[in-house]
């Protein structure tokens, strides 16, 4: 196997380092990270057919032959490496060559403070009803913001419930005394 599991962790880990959101790799091409929009360079050699199919063979948990990859239009899907990041990946064909775009996904949610958002937001989040709609370019954080509120919410709605679990089994504990209580009441004769 030419393209290991190792080397791809190896490339997601560098990219990781300098920032990148993207790397996108095309056959007979250096890989190239994407950065703060910008397309750079990675100063390694050309992606052959061979590390196509083996990287595809990962990404998809499958043995691929160049007869798979002739008849792969496109594919989407994601692949997770322990300890560093998520990857969401579309392969894809032009002028009879393959490439692979993969979006790096953090691990880590972070605040909507430390995305330096507005506190309106938080208060969006919280919202029951209505429609929220966050728009942009790519790359430049849709859904890392509706994950943050997402978090938000999520984290509301725990405390809701654990709230309202509180609420019920003190309910049930003062109706099981007041059961109690009005079982053993005794009365005059």
């Amino acid at each position: 196997m030419g393209f290991s599991k190792q080397n791809l962790q190896s490339l997601v880990q560098v990219a990781v380092d300098n920032g990148a959101s993207d790397v996108h790799i095309r056959m007979g091409e250096a890989p190239a990270f994407r950065i703060r929009g910008e397309l750079i360079p990675v100063q390694t050699k050309a992606f052959a057919q061979d590390d196509i199919l083996d990287l595809l063979g990962i990404l998809l948990n499958e043995n691929l032959t160049a007869e798979h990859i002739e008849k792969l239009a496109e594919t989407d899907g994601s692949y997770e490496i322990e300890n560093l990041c998520r990857l969401r990946f579309n392969s894809f064909r032009f002028s009879g060559k393959t490439g692979i775009v993969l979006r790096i996904v953090s691990m880590k949610i972070p605040s909507i403070a430390e995305l330096g958002l507005p506190p309106v937001i938080k208060s969006i989040a919280n919202r029951r009803r209505g429609l929220v709609m966050v728009t942009g370019a790519t790359g430049s954080g849709k859904s890392t913001t509706l994950a943050s509120m997402k978090r938000v919410a999520a984290i509301l709605l725990r405390l809701k419930i654990l709230l309202n679990i509180f609420i019920l089994k003190k309910n049930r504990r003062l109706a099981k005394e007041k059961l109690v209580e009005t079982r053993w009441t005794l009365t005059p004769l």
